[in-house]
This record gives structure tokens, sequence and C-alpha cells, in this order.
């Protein structure tokens, strides 16, 4: 299992070791901290450094940003901003999970440069560049991702960060327990509506109507519980036949490949999006679902096998 990588953004030369206690502590909990200064970006020839710092955010789960006095390098890509301030910026655009920490001094001066901020020859004492101010102005105006804590020692940011991943993994541990019940509860919906779908039939057979129990049994396929589980849709598809499921996956934004009469496949894609890159997903339906006038064919749950449907899917670079 993958574990989590936290992206510690921050000037070097002065926050040098703040720099290296975070990455002591992030790896400490089993997670990965990417720092570029020893190698976790991965760089090539054709484009500044900093751009590959950038582009190793959207590969990030968190971004850990550290402000302290001093503007650091300038940025190629905005002449106004540093390169910390663009990482924090790319972050915030692809709706990474930010965590801000401000040297104590400077976000107390923040307000006496907001008082001043228009008045001629006002001088920080705090910061070297009236530029650090103007970015954290924008950072405490911002309406999400916006956990902004003051620090004066590294263990302030420790601390806060342990507590507050602590209690991400205990509702993670609750959504899926919510998961599981939801998923318990909607087996047992669809079971009591086969029951009473098969006492209606008992009864309209008793009084010598005409109704296929096979019918009742393909619309609690265990097909359809598989697509609403796999596409996350909000209620289960009830399907009779091959048309129904291509009409119904249609609405999905999934259409057949034209070309999938040389697979042993029914194949249908579709293009949605993912962290903010394209991402092409593929549906396999195993032809043997269906019988020759495309029927769907009579199948309990525990008959189901996995590689009777399968997902493919590719985020390009």
């Amino acid at each position: 299992m993958a574990a989590p990588r936290v992206f510690i953004s921050s000037t070097f030369y002065d926050l040098r070791d703040v720099r290296n206690d975070l990455e002591r502590f992030v790896e400490s909990l089993g997670y990965q901290a990417v720092a570029h200064e020893r190698g976790d970006v991965p760089y090539e020839r054709e484009k500044e450094l900093e751009a590959y710092c950038y582009r190793e955010i959207g590969n990030v789960d968190v971004l850990v940003c550290v402000l302290g006095g001093h503007f650091g390098s300038q940025s190629t890509a905005d002449a106004d901003r540093s390169i910390s301030q663009m990482e924090f910026r790319t972050a915030h655009k692809l709706n990474k999970q930010i965590y801000t920490f401000v040297r104590e001094e400077v976000l107390s001066e923040h307000k006496t440069f907001l008082a001043n901020r228009d008045v001629e020859g006002f001088r920080s004492v705090h910061a070297d560049d009236p530029r650090i101010h103007e970015f954290l102005t924008e950072v405490l105006a911002l309406g999400r991702n916006n956990v902004v804590k003051s620090f004066s020692r590294t263990e302030h940011i420790t601390d806060f960060l342990r507590s507050q991943w602590a209690g991400l993994f205990r509702n993670y541990l609750d959504e899926r327990e919510r998961a599981i019940e939801g998923a318990w509860v909607r087996k047992l919906e669809t079971a009591v509506q086969t029951v009473e779908q098969l006492v209606t039939l008992l009864e309209k057979e008793r009084r010598n109507e005409s109704t296929g129990v096979a019918d009742i049994l393909r619309a609690n396929h265990p097909l359809a519980q598989r697509l609403q589980d796999q596409l996350s849709t909000k209620y289960r598809p009830r399907f009779i036949n091959f048309n129904d499921v291509e009409a119904w996956l249609a609405d999905q934004n999934f259409r057949r490949d034209p070309e999938d009469f040389l697979r042993e496949t029914y194949a249908f894609k579709s293009v949605a999006s993912k962290d903010g890159y394209a991402q092409d997903v593929t549906l396999l339906l195993a032809r043997s679902l269906f019988d020759e006038e495309g029927m769907l064919r009579v199948m309990r749950e525990g008959d189901w096998k996995d590689e009777l449907l399968q997902v493919e899917d590719e985020i390009p670079f």
C-alpha cells in the first residue's frame, strides 16, 4: 500500500532546520516526505527546475507550507512571487490538502502591515520583503484549504500535524464503517424487493396470470450491483437485456467501442476527470453475460465472477 506523500515547501536557507525536522517527523509516521533539495523531485533538461517542483505537487497528497521572514528565490513564472509561494498556489489550484505555518512574529506583524500598507516609507521589521505580507494577505483570505497556524518552534508544527492526521484517520475509519453498513442496507433492500416481487408473482400465478420468474431474477442481476458500485450511482439499475445495459451506460456517458467485435468482451469507453487530469476509462463486459438473443442470462449472486466485469483506466501525462 502506497504511503501518503507530503510535500514540504518553504524558503531553504533560513528554514533549513525546520525542514529537516519536518522530514524526520513525516517519515517517522510512515509517510513519504518530498523535498526538492534531497532529490525527491525528478528533473529534466527541457524546463526550469522550479517547473518540475510544481508538477510534482500534482503527485502528492498533502502540502506543508512554512512561511518565515525571508522572501526566498524569485519565481521565473511570476516576477511578483517566490518559488515557495508558487508551490502553495499550485497545490491550492489542484485542491490539495494544505497546512500553512507562519513565524509567530511575522503573523503578529501582519496586522500592522495591513494598517500601514498605503503609508509611504513603511518598513517591516520581521519580513525582508513586503511581498511576504501581500502573499499572507492572499492566504488568509482563501475560503478553502485555509488552515493557517503560527509557530515559534518546530514542535508547534509537528504537534498540530500529529493531531490533525490522527483526526483524519479517525474520520476515515468512521466513513469506512458507514460505507460497509450502507452496502449491507442496499443488499437487504434488494433482497426485500426480490421477495416482494416473488410474492406478487405467486399471487398472479394463482390467478392464472403469466409472469416470468427469469425476468425478476434478471432485474436483480449481480451485474447491476457491480455497475452501481463501480460508477458510484445513486440508484441501482435494472436490466433485462443487452439493450438495457447499453442505454443505461449511455446515460453515464459511456459509449460502446465500435471495434469491440474483435474482442471477447463488450467494451464501453468514457472520458472523465480526476485530480485535474484527463482519464480514459473502459468497462469490459463479458459476452457470456448475454444469450444469443441478447437477453441477460439468469445468474445468482454466488455465481458471479470478477472477470465478467473489468475496468481499465489510464491517466496520460
